[in-house]
């Protein structure tokens, strides 16, 4: 195993624990959108994602986790296309504000590790 797959190998577990979290919350706290139709499932998702972006407030986060809590139950990929726009602003913020953040430490290693190695 290279590094490269050594670092993806952790990199997925920890976003997977992550997600397992996430959707074990969302499970003890009632399931609040499992009535809810695909369609309003995604605007509200999509809501949640841009109101998350524009506050950064850890308490709207809580409605997209569950959102995608849900999403994720059902099998669905969250409408990521709807957000586009947000998230790249998002990316940019963080690279440039904040260059020492985790986000920014995985890019530089991914693009050191596709460097020729001597």
């Amino acid at each position: 195993m290279t590094k490269k797959d050594k670092f993806e190998f952790i990199a997925d577990a920890l976003i997977a624990n992550d997600l397992m979290e996430q959707t074990r919350n969302y499970l003890e706290s009632g399931r609040k959108f499992e009535s809810l139709r695909l369609d309003r499932l995604r605007d509200k998702w999509v809501m949640a994602f841009k109101t998350w972006c524009n506050t950064r407030y850890t308490g709207d986060s809580k409605e997209m986790d569950d959102t995608d809590a849900e999403l994720r139950l059902r099998g669905i990929e969250p409408p990521y296309e709807r957000v586009r726009v947000e998230a790249a602003a998002m990316r940019e913020e963080i690279r440039r504000d904040h260059p020492d953040n985790p986000v920014a430490a995985v890019e530089r290693l991914l693009e050191a590790l596709k460097k020729p190695q001597n």
